[in-house]
């Protein structure tokens, strides 16, 4: 019998036969000042070279604005424009304020919108979106008028022609934006062969509008609302009103729901 009895586990627990390698700790990466200093000097490199190359760019004569390229389909104003740019300096392309430059543009009436592009190295190129003349409006002087309320002087005889003139009796001082809003309403409201018949609209009276038409010597004045219904009821019953009445009409007012007011016109004398 063994008198070590535990023999067989203890061998069978043996470590194997050799020698033991000691596993090696992770090397730690050590910032030192120097590092520091390199990569700093690195960045400062960087960003010298790039002011350099922004400073030699932005007064780089190559780049300076030398032309203006201006497309309008107003000769007029792209003449106007066309002055207001030769001789100026615009300063380097890089530099130049769009915006700014758009401000300006758009201070001349009949510009709309300004659409601006660099082409490099040296060139501006503005198109030009100009206004829409809707009416002539009477101050104290008669100009072309816009849907926003914009004068915009007082127009060729061809841009005139056809455009119905807007009057009111105090030269549109007060209440201006909301008659000229009612002016709008009004022609949007007619029909193309309704509104092609007018010659003015006198927007004196706030809330009303009086009609004149080209061919037609009678006044019409409507409310604020239902301007071709009203001009359909003139126009229906103005025989009917003539034939009644036995003399030709001079106004019509169609401003109430349940009412209409005529004048007549004034026979003409014979001559003694």
């Amino acid at each position: 019998m063994s008198t070590y009895p535990n023999a067989a586990q203890a061998i069978a627990f043996q470590r194997g036969e050799g020698a033991l390698r000691a596993r090696k700790a992770p090397r730690k990466l050590v910032v030192r000042f120097k590092h520091v200093a390199a990569v700093f000097l690195v960045f400062a490199g960087i960003f010298y070279g790039l002011g350099r190359a922004y400073l030699f760019l932005i007064s780089w004569d190559k780049l300076e604005i030398r032309a203006v390229d201006v497309v309008c389909a107003r000769p007029g104003l792209e003449a106007d424009l066309d002055r207001a740019f030769s001789g100026k300096r615009l300063g380097n392309i890089l530099l130049c304020d769009i915006e700014n430059l758009r401000s300006q543009i758009r201070a001349f009436a009949w510009v709309k919108e300004a659409r601006i592009r660099k082409v490099f190295p040296s060139a501006l190129k503005i198109e030009v979106v100009e206004r829409t003349p809707r009416a002539v409006i009477r101050t104290w002087r008669l100009s072309l008028i816009d849907g926003e309320g914009v004068e915009l002087g007082p127009g060729d005889p061809d841009e005139t022609a056809g455009l119905p003139v807007l009057t009111d009796g105090g030269g549109f001082r007060d209440y201006r934006a909301g008659k000229l809003k009612l002016a709008w309403d009004c022609l949007d409201g007619l029909s193309g062969a309704e509104r092609g018949g007018i010659a003015a609209l006198d927007l004196t009276d706030p809330g009303s509008v009086e009609i004149t038409f080209k061919e037609d010597p009678v006044r019409v004045r409507l409310g604020e609302s239902g301007f071709e219904a009203g001009l359909g009821l003139f126009r229906s019953r103005r025989l009917d009103w003539e034939s009644r009445l036995g003399a030709p009409l001079k106004s019509v007012d169609l401003r109430f729901e349940d009412r209409v007011y005529v004048t007549l016109q004034e026979p003409e004398k014979e001559a003694e």
